[in-house]
């Protein structure tokens, strides 16, 4: 069951920052506020997540999971994370509040990634709520 509760277990069990957390609780709140049909939330449990993500490595670009670039590049996370998601529809209030892993793909200005960048992710868990941000600044592809 998804709850108040469930967002702030997300975010304690991520040790993340409190700007993090208060944007997980105003997106659960409007969660809670936005109608939806018929659909039952019983069986959802996003703390029961055993997801693990596979990056491969490209020269010049910076690919962390969420909980590594909060520790080296949480400037970038709190400019960017979902700022193109805007909680105005029920499921992406809920996926912002109770997303539980992600990965930033970080492409420095000027820098060229010469080969593709692949993210494989590998669930072993009923619930799936993963977050992929890239930030490509000027002059870089």
């Amino acid at each position: 069951m998804i709850n108040r509760q469930t967002v702030l277990d997300i975010a304690k069990r991520n040790n993340e920052p409190s700007w993090l957390v208060e944007r997980r609780l105003r997106a659960y709140e409007q969660f809670e506020h936005l109608s939806i049909p018929s659909f039952s939330f019983d069986n959802v449990n996003p703390l029961d997540s055993h997801d693990e993500t596979v990056m491969s490595p490209v020269n010049g670009v910076v690919i962390l999971s969420f909980q590594d670039a909060m520790r080296q590049h949480e400037d970038i996370l709190k400019k960017h994370l979902l700022m193109c998601v805007k909680p105005e529809n029920k499921f992406a209030a809920l996926h912002e509040a109770v997303f539980t892993y992600g990965t930033l793909v970080y492409i420095p200005k000027d820098t060229k990634a010469l080969q593709p960048i692949k993210i494989t992710l590998h669930s072993h868990s009923q619930t799936c709520m993963g977050h992929v941000l890239v930030v490509a600044e000027k002059g870089s592809s």
